[in-house]
């Protein structure tokens, strides 16, 4: 009986002609097409940062259940002012993070030394502190744990932050944020866990 060629025995047909393929070049076919079919990264699988902040945060919560479990997860917010402190808790307490806030750079040293958080909400530019010394300080403590830190700016300072990422932070946010930009970031946090 004729057989009909697959997909797998088109181009031996075509080298072959009348002859079906046999078996082991069918299964290499086989095995060449799976190969030649797209790869998504995590990233695009798990979540799109683009898409709207409900979407958003719904692949959040997945993602961060996937990596920690039901773990509650830690967040030192540290900033000057306390008005930006207040709203970054509000909307950080809302991704199911348990919140301290630091007033300074000195502040945020003292709470990593007594309890490292998970993540470290940090601005940019405090007075009396300088933002880089106190990423390369934190890093110095995070012998043991390391902390996801995220830098908040307000500029678009190229050097600041070739010497922020050089200083080891993790992620940027601009500064005024939202609730769609918190949550993105988090989810890059929650990504990096995974």
């Amino acid at each position: 009986r004729e057989r009909s060629a697959g997909p797998q025995q088109a181009t031996w047909g075509a080298t072959v002609p009348n002859t079906p393929a046999p078996k082991s070049y069918v299964k290499l076919e086989a095995t060449f097409q799976r190969k030649r079919e797209p790869q998504r990264s995590t990233s695009q699988r798990l979540v799109n940062l683009s898409a709207p902040s409900s979407r958003c945060e719904n692949c959040y919560f997945k993602i961060l259940t996937a990596a920690e479990g039901t773990h509650v997860k830690r967040c030192l917010i540290v900033d000057d002012s306390e008005i930006v402190r207040k709203v970054a808790r509000t909307l950080i307490e809302s991704l199911k993070f348990k919140v301290d806030e630091a007033a300074s750079g000195q502040e945020a040293l003292d709470a990593c030394k007594a309890d490292m958080p998970d993540i470290i909400f940090l601005d940019w530019h405090m007075p009396g502190s300088n933002s880089i010394d106190l990423i390369k300080g934190l890093r110095q403590l995070g012998v043991f744990k390391r902390p996801y830190i995220l830098y908040c700016m307000t500029e678009n300072d190229a050097d600041i932050l070739a010497r922020a990422t050089a200083a080891g932070i993790d992620d940027t946010i601009a500064k005024p944020f939202d609730r769609a930009s918190v949550t993105s970031k988090f989810a890059g946090y929650a990504l990096a866990m995974v």
